[in-house]
């Protein structure tokens, strides 16, 4: 069951959106390129499978490799919990609690179902796989009783409105308190700029592209 309720104009405030992710692999790239001027001086004829070793083990998607080796081995140690991400190789090493409420965004999962993007492969189980949206159970709980800023109507009025959803909870489930839904709402916020950038996929434990 669902229950909407609206009220008058700038009442709260829209979660900030998160910047964009600008990750890069410059600085990497420039070390890898000052012991490329070493190889060089070592002779035409012996550089050429020094070269080749070289670009296999420190070119761009050797790097994106080892990141992503490094970050899922930092990712061991982390708890299963609810907690805001701000960073696209965070997200990449979601515990299995966040997989379940980053797939529960809209953007997301409307890519999964169209194979756009990894949605957490190895981990990640798909309880619902017909529902995005209102219609999906995870999304419900992250927007129970959360305000959310409406755009503003011919006149530059602003409103807002609140969703009350009554669902029985999954056994072993509980009630997201504020805080974890504030968490889970910032962290949709940044998968979405990153989605929007169109190059990492957020959901790639794997370091994957889009």
């Amino acid at each position: 069951m669902q229950f909407d309720a609206y009220s008058g104009a700038s009442a709260f405030n829209a979660i900030a959106y998160a910047p964009k992710h600008q990750g890069t692999l410059a600085a990497l790239q420039r070390e890898g390129e000052r012991f490329g001027h070493v190889f060089a001086q070592v002779g035409q004829g012996f550089f050429t499978p020094l070269e080749e070793v070289y670009e296999r083990f420190n070119g761009a998607e050797a790097m994106r490799m080892a990141r992503a080796t490094v970050n899922k081995i930092k990712g061991l140690f982390k708890k299963d919990v609810v907690r805001s991400m701000w960073d696209v190789s965070e997200i990449q090493q979601a515990t299995p609690m966040m997989q379940r409420f980053i797939m529960a965004e809209p953007t997301v999962r409307a890519l999964y179902h169209r194979q756009g993007c990894d949605g957490f492969s190895p981990t990640y189980v798909d309880m619902h796989p017909d529902d995005v949206g209102v219609n999906h159970y995870d999304y419900r709980q992250v927007k129970n009783a959360i305000v959310q800023e409406l755009p503003p109507d011919e006149n530059g009025e602003g409103d807002w409105k609140v969703q009350f959803f009554f669902d029985d909870l999954v056994e072993g489930d509980r009630e997201l308190t504020l805080d974890e839904k504030s968490d889970i709402l910032s962290t949709w916020d940044m998968v979405r700029a990153i989605i929007e950038d169109g190059d990492d996929d957020p959901t790639s434990p794997f370091a994957g592209k889009l």
